[in-house]
């Protein structure tokens, strides 16, 4: 049996977005410029739990198990930081960097400048890979980390929870469909899921797509809205939708980056920061909603590592460790006006060293932990 190559899904088919939520859940519309350029393919998904039934029957049998409430999804996305090239634009991973932290402000034409806060918003994730398209709602961003080396691009690294993961695949339309019922060939209804977003033939309701708002497995058909201006005729294609994305900017070279401490610089061969949010997702009420009703922000975490060769001056790190001295720390890179990222920590606090042989040569590994002054205050990610 020869595969069918025009069903096959390709790695290279792969697109991503993100945009902010006007409530927790409620799946946004994407517009071109929502796009990210993700690095790999991003990870979307949302497991079942089942529970097997306690009753005692005389069998060693499995007879009956239950499918449990839905619990919260999970969701990745690895990309390079990329400014838009202008100040006072936001960088392309604006949404996440927001969702993040907490606050953005824009300072037009000078910087967009994101900022603590205590609470978080929520996103919409859509993401096309192959012939799947995928659709995650309420998506909150748990951790972020940059990454700095001297090889190719500043990488971030985003990942957390979400409410709720849609799917839409690819299937043909055939006769008898209407303008909000559309008859899909054998087993076509199964492979669109409600709250999705689809496109039939050209038609992409003016590039929001249609949602898919019932599917019934029986007769095959799916039901969207709003309407279509006119029934398909037989062998239209209906398929997931997500716009034809544009990016702005350019990423930023590694080469370029940069790390200071008290605003005097140091040199590094790498940079790592993470940024952790503790999230209570409330999944547990029994409600007709089968899916997470909302969620807490918890305590954060900003951290980071640096390596860097070990050099007669850096013995005095110890005892910066030791005595907890407060040292700003600002790392970030780029050179160009409307190009440049600084993430400042005027209270690093350094742990205790860790000093290795490389190459030759001795290395000190640096960790630090930024401090908080009066709360909400411990880190500021700017774009000038």
């Amino acid at each position: 049996m020869t595969i069918p190559t025009n069903d096959l899904g390709l790695a290279r088919e792969n697109i991503a977005f993100t945009k902010l939520e006007s409530s927790f859940g409620t799946l946004a519309s994407f517009a071109a410029t929502d796009a990210v350029a993700a690095l790999g393919q991003p990870s979307v998904s949302q497991p079942l739990s089942f529970s097997d039934s306690e009753e005692v029957v005389n069998s060693r049998s499995l007879l009956t198990r239950f499918r449990d409430k839905t619990p919260a999804g999970k969701w990745s996305l690895d990309l390079y930081s990329r400014p838009s090239g202008a100040a006072g634009t936001p960088p392309v991973e604006s949404v996440l960097l927001e969702c993040l932290l907490g606050a953005k402000t824009i300072n037009a034409g000078v910087s967009v400048v994101y900022a603590p806060a205590l609470t978080l918003p929520s996103f919409s994730f859509g993401s096309k890979l192959g012939h799947v398209t995928r659709f995650a709602a309420g998506c909150l961003v748990e951790s972020g980390k940059f990454s700095i080396v001297s090889k190719g691009g500043i990488k971030c690294s985003f990942s957390g929870p979400c409410r709720q993961v849609m799917q839409a695949g690819r299937a043909s339309t055939v006769a008898d469909s209407t303008t909000t019922v559309i008859k899909l060939e054998a087993g076509g209804a199964k492979l669109f899921d409600v709250g999705s977003r689809v496109q039939v033939g050209a038609a992409n309701n003016a590039g929001a797509g249609y949602a898919v708002s019932a599917h019934d497995e029986v007769a095959d058909t799916i039901t969207i809205t709003p309407a279509l201006a006119q029934a398909p005729a037989a062998d239209v294609a209906v398929q997931g939708y997500l716009p034809t994305p544009t990016l702005a900017g350019a990423p930023l070279e590694g080469r370029l980056g940069s790390v200071k401490f008290d605003t005097v610089a140091v040199s590094i061969t790498s940079a790592d920061l993470s940024i952790t949010n503790k999230l209570n997702l409330l999944e547990d009420e029994v409600t007709p909603d089968d899916f997470p009703s909302g969620y807490v922000p918890g305590a954060r975490s900003v951290k980071g590592d640096l390596s860097l060769y070990f050099l007669r001056k850096y013995l005095g790190h110890f005892r910066q460790a030791k005595n907890q001295a407060d040292v700003a720390v600002a790392l970030g890179g780029g050179n160009t006006a409307g190009s440049i990222l600084t993430v400042s920590m005027a209270k690093g606090r350094l742990d205790t060293p860790e000093i290795s042989a490389s190459n030759d040569t001795l290395m000190s590994k640096l960790p630090f932990t930024a401090m908080g002054n009066a709360g909400e205050d411990e880190i500021s990610i700017a774009y000038t």
